[in-house]
C-alpha cells in the first residue's frame, strides 16, 4: 500500500509546497479535485469524507483507502475515472466505512490477482446516477466488489467481467449477512466463466437480493444468484440471460417479466408468483421446491405454479414487443395490444399491487391492471430494440509506474 500523502506541511520548501497535487479546499472533510495525484493523495486521507470531481481522471493502479477510515462520499458531476489497465479503479481493505459513489463512471480496472475491479470495497457500496462498465475482476465482482451491501439506484452496471462470480455486482457478508437492492437500474451484458459446480453469475448476494424497476438482461450464467434468499423482483424485466433466478431459498416475484432462459427461476424454497409473466424458456420455465399463486400470472408451460383459475398457463403466445426502450429509464418488453397479458386482472386487486409499472406509468390503463412489468397504455407506440449495453471506454494504455503493495481481496 503506498504511503499516506501529509495533510500538512509546516516547513516545506517554496519549491517542494509548489510541486503538491492540487486540491481545493471545501467545507471540513470535503475536497475539489482536477487532477490524478489529487485524487489519490485525497482517497488515501482518512481525514476527507467527500470528494469531487472537476475533471476526467486516469487514476494509478489500486489507489487504496485507509484501513478502517470513515465513511467516503465521491461526487463525480459526470466525469469519469478511469483505471490504468493493471489494477483496481477504487479500493479499500475490510474493514472500512461505506462507499457512496454518485454521477460518475468507473471504467477500466483490470487487476492481476483478487477480488474486485471497478470498485473493490471493504464494507457497504451505493452507487447513485452512474455508469460502471468495462471492468473484469481476476475472481469475482467485476463492476462492484462490497462487504455486507451493495445498493444501487438509477444506474447501469453493464458490460464487466469476472472469473468466478459477481461479474457485475458480489456482496460478501459481512456479521449482518450480505445483501444486493438494485432500483430503477440496468444490469446487463456481464460474461463471465463457467465454474465447475455450475454457472456463475452476474449479481451475487449470499442473503437476500431486491430488484425494483429495473431491467436485468443479456447476461452470462445466472442473472440473480443467492446462497440462502429471498431474492424478492417487483416491476422489473428480467429476459435473455442463461438464468434468471437462482436461490437456496424463497423467491417472490411480484408483476414481473422473465422472458428467454434456459431456466428462468430456480428456488431451494418456495417461489410466490403474482401477476407476471414468464416463458419462452429454452427448457422449462420454473424449478422450485414448493410455489404459490397470487394469481393472475401468465406462464406459457405448467412447470412454476399449482393450479389456480385467476392464472392463464399453458402452451400459449406471451404476445410481448422485444426488448426496448418503451419509456421511463430501462427497458421493457411491452405488450402487443392483442397481449393475454393486457387487463389480466380487475382493478379492485390491482391498485395495491406493486404501485406504477416499470416505467412510472400508473396501474390501471384500461379496464383491469395488465400482468408483467410494463402497463400498456393508450400512447405507447411500436418500440425500437436497443442495445442495453454501453459501449466501454477505450482501455487505457498500461501504466508506467505500477504503485507497489497493491491489496490482494480474497472475500
Amino acid at each position: 500500500m503506498p504511503a499516506l500523502r501529509p495533510r500538512v506541511l509546516f516547513a516545506a520548501p517554496l519549491v517542494a509546497l509548489l510541486a503538491l497535487p492540487v486540491v481545493l479546499a471545501s467545507p471540513a472533510g470535503a475536497v475539489d479535485v482536477g487532477t490524478a495525484d489529487a485524487f489519490v493523495a485525497a482517497f488515501e486521507d482518512e481525514a476527507v469524507t467527500e470528494i469531487t470531481l472537476t475533471a476526467d481522471l486516469t487514476l494509478p493502479p489500486d489507489p487504496t483507502r485507509p484501513l478502517g477510515a470513515p465513511p467516503l462520499v465521491i461526487e463525480g458531476n459526470g466525469f469519469t475515472l478511469t483505471g490504468s489497465g493493471d489494477g483496481r479503479v477504487l479500493s479499500a481493505f475490510n474493514p472500512t466505512g461505506a462507499l457512496t459513489v454518485r454521477d460518475i463512471t468507473i471504467t477500466g480496472g483490470t487487476p492481476d490477482g483478487g477480488q474486485g475491479a471497478g470498485i473493490a470495497w471493504g464494507g457497504p457500496v451505493t452507487v447513485e446516477d452512474s455508469v460502471i462498465t468495462g471492468n473484469h475482476a481476476y475472481l469475482s465482482g467485476g463492476g462492484v466488489y462490497a462487504i455486507g451491501s451493495a445498493t444501487i439506484l438509477r444506474s447501469t452496471i453493464a458490460g464487466n467481467s469476472a472469473a468466478t462470480d459477481g461479474a457485475a455486482i458480489e456482496v460478501q457478508a459481512d456479521e449482518g449477512g450480505g445483501t444486493a437492492s438494485i432500483t430503477d437500474s440496468t444490469i446487463s451484458g456481464h460474461t463471465d466463466d463457467v465454474l465447475e459446480d455450475g454457472p456463475s453469475s452476474a449479481v451475487h448476494a449470499p442473503d437476500a437480493i431486491t430488484v425494483i424497476r429495473s431491467s436485468v438482461s443479456g447476461n452470462a450464467g445466472v442473472a440473480l444468484d443467492s446462497d440462502d434468499g429471498p431474492v424478492t423482483v417487483v416491476n422489473s424485466t428480467v429476459v435473455d440471460n442463461e438464468r434468471g433466478v437462482v436461490t437456496g431459498g424463497d423467491a417472490v416475484v411480484t408483476h414481473a417479466t422473465f422472458t428467454g432462459h434456459v431456466l428462468a427461476i430456480s428456488t431451494g424454497g418456495n417461489l410466490t408468483m403474482t401477476a407476471s409473466v414468464v416463458g419462452e424458456s429454452a427448457e422449462v420455465n420454473c424449478s422450485t421446491e414448493t410455489s404459490t399463486s397470487g394469481g393472475y400470472n401468465l406462464v406459457d408451460d405448467e412447470s412454476c405454479l399449482p393450479e389456480d383459475p385467476r392464472d392463464l398457463v399453458g402452451d400459449l403466445a406471451l404476445g410481448l414487443g422485444p426488448l426496448a426502450d418503451n419509456g421511463g429509464t430501462t427497458l421493457t418488453r411491452l405488450p402487443g395490444a392483442d397481449s393475454p397479458a393486457i387487463d389480466l386482472y380487475d382493478v379492485d386487486g390491482c391498485v395495491d399491487l406493486g404501485g406504477p409499472d416499470q416505467r412510472g406509468t400508473e396501474r390501471p390503463q384500461g379496464d383491469g391492471c395488465d400482468a408483467g412489468a410494463v402497463e400498456r397504455s393508450a400512447a405507447d407506440a411500436t418500440p425500437v430494440p436497443v442495445d442495453p449495453t454501453p459501449t466501454p471506454p477505450a482501455p487505457p494504455a498500461p501504466s508506467a509506474q505500477p504503485v507497489a503493495g497493491a491489496p490482494s481481496f480474497t472475500g
